[in-house]
């Protein structure tokens, strides 16, 4: 079983071992990720990790959490819960935090960044927020915040 570490940020530093387990879980190898202390990162390697996750033939995959996972690897976390197909097992030796919002996007016309909610990449953070509230009891400030462009902050144990 391969095994990776995604630490403090998501693909800033990380972008080769992220495309390594990607490339892994495409060839369905049983594959152990674990994401600490991470910060976030690349939206879009959120997306592209997540659908490598649920749609990989590996009959295991071990998603290991601690600490934290914000933003790019909440995604990653929430998206792998409400979509693996049964091949997937969720590690937290301690209750983690994940704080899910939508992704900013930089107008390069400010440089300041923002929400684009028509994005393709802002409707994938969407619809996994909907499949979520569906599936776990979130509160409605959570909900409220999350659509008003906010973080939401979840504890899970």
């Amino acid at each position: 079983m391969d095994a990776y570490s995604l630490k403090y940020d998501f693909g800033v530093n990380n972008l080769q071992v992220i495309s390594d387990i990607i490339d892994d879980l495409n060839l369905g190898i049983n594959t152990t990720i674990h994401i600490y202390l991470n910060a976030g990162g690349n939206a879009q390697l959120a997306v592209d990790l997540t659908n490598a996750i649920t749609l990989s033939s590996a009959r295991e995959i071990n998603l290991n959490v601690t600490g934290y996972a914000n933003s790019a690897a909440a995604f990653v976390v929430m998206g792998a819960m409400i979509y693996q197909k049964g091949n997937v097992n969720f590690i937290f030796d301690e209750p983690i935090c994940l704080m899910y919002h939508r992704p900013r996007t930089i107008n390069f016309e400010t440089n300041l960044n923002y929400f684009d909610s028509t994005s393709s990449l802002c409707v994938a953070y969407d619809k996994l927020m909907f499949d979520w509230v569906k599936e776990y009891e979130v509160s409605y400030n959570n909900q409220q915040a999350y659509y008003s462009n906010h973080e939401m902050v979840l504890i899970l144990q």
